[in-house]
C-alpha cells in the first residue's frame, strides 16, 4: 500500500531529543512549582490542595506551551527534513508515519522512564506534593500510568497529523498532500 522505507535513525534521534527535552521540562517544572500538575489529580485531591496560586497557573501555561511546542516542533522538523530529501520519503504518508513514531517513542519513554521509573520507583521528594502524597501512594499505580499512555495515543495522532500537514504545506510544498 505504502512504498517508503522508515528512516529508523531519524526516528530514534528525533524521538530521543524530544524525550530528553520533555523529561527536562517535566522535572524542572516539578522542581520549580509542583502545583503546576495539580489539575492531573482527582477533585478530592484538588480540594485538599486548596486554590492554586496565580503564579503556579501562569507557570503552568509556560510549561504547557513548552511541551506543546516540542510535541509539534520536533515532528515538524523531521517532516521538513524528509520533504527536502524528496522521493518516497517525502510523501504525506511517510512524513505522518515518521512523525507518529517519534511521538509514540516519547509516549513509551514517558510511560517507562518518567512515570514508572522516576515517578514510581525513584519518587524524588520534589515531585511529591505533600497534600497529595497519600493519594499518590495509594492510587498512582502502573495501571494508572498505562491508562494515561493509551489516553495520549489519539492526542499524539492528532499532533502528528497537524505537524505532517504543516510540513507538507510549508512554502513550496503544497503538492505534498496529494502524494
Amino acid at each position: 500500500m505504502f512504498s517508503f522505507r522508515l528512516q529508523w535513525g531519524d526516528i530514534l534521534r528525533h524521538g530521543l531529543v524530544l524525550s530528553a527535552g520533555f523529561t527536562a521540562v517535566v522535572l524542572l517544572s516539578y522542581w520549580i512549582e509542583p502545583l503546576v500538575w495539580a489539575n492531573d489529580f482527582p477533585p478530592e485531591v484538588q480540594d485538599a490542595l486548596g486554590p492554586i496560586p496565580p503564579s503556579a497557573r501562569w507557570f503552568g501555561v509556560v510549561v504547557f506551551v513548552s511541551i506543546l511546542s516540542m510535541l509539534f516542533g520536533v515532528p515538524y522538523r523531521l517532516g521538513r527534513k524528509l520533504r527536502k530529501q524528496g522521493g518516497e520519503a517525502s510523501s504525506f504518508a511517510s512524513v505522518f508515519i515518521h512523525a507518529l513514531l517519534v511521538l509514540m517513542l516519547l509516549n513509551v519513554w514517558d510511560l517507562l522512564v518518567v512515570d514508572i521509573f522516576i515517578f514510581g520507583v525513584l519518587k524524588p521528594d520534589f515531585m511529591m506534593i505533600v497534600e497529595a502524597k497519600e493519594w499518590l501512594v495509594e492510587n498512582v499505580t502502573t495501571a494508572f500510568h498505562v491508562q494515561a499512555f493509551f489516553i495520549g495515543v489519539p492526542i499524539l495522532v492528532a499532533i502528528a497529523l497537524a505537524a505532517s500537514a504543516c510540513a507538507a504545506t510549508a512554502p513550496g510544498q503544497t503538492a505534498a498532500l496529494l502524494r
